[in-house]
């Protein structure tokens, strides 16, 4: 009887370790798998936001660029007095300007919110978003720079739309030099801090 009454109370101990090793084991289980879960979506949320701001530099480099190219093309084809592809190449150039412009506050925000502000100064100058202020037109921003370069060619564009041989050409590529240079520059930058 005693072996008996000793029997069962080892089996149901035994039970009982079984059921809360079981319980102990289940809610350790749950509390590592949602500690992971939690985890893995941080990480993924994460690495979209990343992607975004990849993207969005990716962007704005992208209009960089354009910008540049359409001020190159047109500044040959000036040069070259190529009449009938001027019209076409200046309507290209008038576009990029123009989402450019529509675009500048707000990539110099990004710009200065993803990387950093001396990469922002490098994009536009601050004081030449001050409103009402037209802006020192001799810093070393990229969008300074394309200022200057844009001055050359709407003048140069002038004169050829008038009929005027266009002399500013050595002007108008030293200065889209200097444009590249600063361009050069932004991207070093912009790749060494992000």
């Amino acid at each position: 009887m005693f072996q008996d009454k000793k029997l069962k109370s080892q089996i149901i101990l035994t039970a009982w370790g079984f059921l809360l090793t079981s319980i102990i084991g289940a809610c350790l289980t749950f509390f590592f798998n949602y500690l992971e879960w939690e985890s893995r979506t941080k990480y993924d949320e994460e690495k979209v936001r990343a992607d975004n701001r990849r993207e969005e530099i990716k962007a704005i480099l992208n209009l960089c660029q354009r910008r540049y190219f359409f001020s190159e093309r047109l500044r040959e084809l000036l040069e070259s007095r190529r009449g009938d592809q001027i019209e076409a190449a200046y309507k290209d150039y008038k576009q990029t300007i123009d989402e450019w412009n529509l675009n500048l506050m707000l990539n110099k925000l990004l710009i200065e919110k993803i990387i950093s502000k001396k990469s922002a100064d490098l994009f536009c100058d601050s004081k030449i978003m001050a409103v009402g202020v037209p802006g020192d037109l001799s810093g070393d921003s990229v969008h300074t720079r394309f200022r200057v370069v844009s001055d050359e060619i709407r003048k140069g564009y002038l004169e050829w739309k008038k009929g005027i041989p266009v002399d500013n050409q050595d002007a108008m590529q030293k200065k889209l030099q200097y444009a590249g240079i600063s361009l050069q520059i932004l991207y070093v930058n912009l790749m060494k801090d992000y």
